[in-house]
């Protein structure tokens, strides 16, 4: 006698995630000489359904240096990637966080995200794989402050001048209009003029 099992097919009690869900077994016929004085009864084994895995299409946004791996994640246009038929499982993001693998500038530099999780009637069915993504950190721009431009001229007298301690020849400062060096907007100092006796 022989076992035929060409036909053979097997479905789940439930589609639903379990450990030892019953199969039930249909086409498994015998033949022979004897297959006559026998009646097959159809096995009814058990197996398990493990969760499907579902990944996330997401996008992260590009920022300026602030010294920090903070990254903002596009919360509104990420989408589940693997949902099985009409099953009923959506992605909930109010709890996700994204973090830049380094704080300095670059160019697509990788964001590992967290805190996505699944809802509805066949969430349980699933396990999702938390996405990495990449961005870019662009240079932070900065200001200068406090800088004034001045103008000034030099005068020493006889009484003030501390190169010759009061006594010495006067040294002035007189600005020469059209000076090549300073195109004529800057003071300079010239020689000094002799006392007249």
């Amino acid at each position: 006698m022989t076992l035929s099992t060409a036909g053979a097919t097997g479905a789940f009690a439930a589609k639903d995630v379990a450990n030892g869900v019953a199969v039930n077994v249909t086409g498994l016929t015998i033949g022979g000489a004897q297959a006559g004085d026998y009646t097959l009864i159809q096995p009814t084994p058990t197996a398990n359904i493990t969760p499907a895995t579902l990944t996330v299409n997401i996008t992260a946004k590009d920022k300026a240096y602030d010294a920090t791996k903070a990254v903002t994640l596009n919360l509104g246009n990420a989408s589940l990637v693997g949902v099985l038929g009409n099953d009923s499982v959506a992605l909930k993001t109010s709890g996700a966080t994204g973090t830049f693998a380094s704080k300095d500038t670059g160019s697509g530099i990788a964001v590992t995200v967290s805190g996505l999780t699944l809802t509805g009637a066949q969430a349980g069915d699933y396990t999702l794989t938390q996405p990495t993504t990449s961005a870019n950190i662009t240079p932070l721009a900065l200001t200068v402050t406090g800088i004034n431009r001045q103008r000034q001229g030099l005068r020493c007298d006889e009484q003030g001048d501390p190169e010759h301690g009061g006594r010495g020849p006067v040294r002035r400062a007189r600005r020469r209009r059209g000076d090549p060096e300073h195109n004529g907007r800057h003071w300079r100092v010239l020689e000094p003029e002799r006392r007249r006796q």
